[in-house]
């Protein structure tokens, strides 16, 4: 009496199996990994999220908490989700935090040696960047600056990994300008005004302004100018610049560093800081060949550490502003390190907010704000022990 409804079910279960694809075990997209692995295992991986062939200096993995590049090295705190285990040489105790006491005490905590009379020279401009950022921390200290550790390594390490990307597109773009310059000689037989070879690079809500100036200070060339903006100039500022044009003297060279009081509010464009300081007048956008003997060809950059909230949603906006019908944005690249995240991202869908939270679906947003204006948007980011909000935004404009 059973038998017949066994083989219907056997027959059915049979034909089933037959039509359904052979899957593989479930894996892990990234490595091929079982899905039984402990998740902050993988976190702490540096995951391989492309085969395409990189464009230089573009890497094709993202690491959320890499490695330290510069000299300073910082441990982590206890109470860290992403911690290494107690014991181990960069962990923590959560009731200490490191990264707020002044340089010269950690340099004393840490038993290191500060700067010998021989190391007191002046750097050469042409000297490579990591003999560079050792001279100026061991000077720091010596010095006893009024920054905290956490700030100075902050501001390094956004350097470190965003100076080559950053360059690189404003050189991109000096090239397109002068062949856009050349054509225009070539089809038109007139002279066009001569490209201003100088690299104007905006610090938006610098604080002390300690990020721009090491840009300054580890750049090869005379052509980089950098101009640091926020509401006030603190006091920390000018003996941060003094210290840092005794080992690197060529940033007190004239408008080599300018400092601009003024409330990003208060601007609609990067030429609204630059014409406030009696600085030439600057436009980076591209132009069409008839106006190019009207404006000057220069080159904009912008960068931005931990601006507080919606404060990075305007510096995206001046660094992108679209000036003419080509949709062209103003700085060749940005790079944006976002903090409090608080309120921005409304407006992304609940799904990815609930999925990847709040930090993760705002900074999407901003991503394909940036794509909208031209851009190439991309993430990097700066070692975890440094803070938990360690995620840089970096945009390089595509216009051709």
């Amino acid at each position: 009496m059973y038998l017949p409804i066994f083989l219907v079910i056997f027959c059915r279960f049979e034909m089933g199996r037959s039509l359904s694809p052979k899957l593989p075990a479930l894996q892990d997209g990234f490595h091929g990994k079982k899905v039984d692995e402990s998740a902050a295992t993988l976190r702490n991986e540096n995951y391989h999220t492309s085969d395409f062939g990189a464009r230089k200096n573009h890497p094709t993995s993202y690491d959320s908490s890499p490695p330290f590049l510069g000299s300073l090295q910082l441990e982590r705190w206890a109470n860290d989700v992403d911690s290494p285990t107690p014991g181990s040489p960069s962990f923590i105790n959560k009731s200490f935090n490191t990264g707020r006491e002044r340089i010269q005490h950690y340099y004393q905590r840490k038993n290191i040696s500060l700067e010998t009379p021989s190391s007191k020279a002046p750097l050469q401009q042409s000297s490579p960047t990591k003999q560079k950022i050792k001279a100026i921390v061991d000077h720091l200290a010596y010095h006893n600056a009024p920054v905290d550790v956490k700030e100075l390594c902050e501001s390094i390490e956004f350097v470190l990994r965003t100076q080559k990307r950053l360059l690189g597109a404003a050189k991109q773009r000096q090239r397109s300008q002068e062949q856009r310059r050349q054509k225009k000689e070539s089809s038109f037989g007139e002279s066009a005004v001569a490209q201003d070879k100088s690299i104007y690079l905006y610090d938006l809500a610098c604080g002390h302004g300690l990020t721009g100036m090491l840009f300054s200070c580890c750049g090869t060339g005379t052509e980089l100018k950098i101009i640091l903006v926020d509401q006030k100039q603190p006091p920390s500022h000018a003996i941060l610049f003094n210290l840092l044009s005794q080992k690197c003297p060529w940033i007190a060279e004239p408008n080599a560093i300018s400092f601009v009081e003024a409330d990003l509010s208060s601007a609609t464009s990067l030429t609204d800081f630059s014409s406030r300081n009696s600085l030439r007048p600057t436009d980076t956008c591209h132009q069409d060949i008839p106006g190019l003997n009207s404006e000057t060809a220069v080159t904009n950059l912008v960068i931005s550490t931990h601006a507080c909230g919606s404060l990075t949603d305007q510096v995206l906006e001046l660094a992108s502003n679209v000036t003419d019908e080509n949709g062209s944005g103003c700085a060749a690249a940005l790079a944006v390190m976002p903090c409090c995240y608080t309120g921005t991202s409304q407006g992304a869908p609940y799904g990815i907010q609930r999925a990847l939270g709040v930090a993760w679906a705002a900074d999407i947003q901003r991503s394909f704000y940036l794509q909208g204006r031209g851009y190439h948007s991309d993430f990097a980011s700066i070692p975890r022990e440094i803070s938990p909000m360690n995620r840089i935004l970096i945009g390089e404009n595509t216009s051709p």
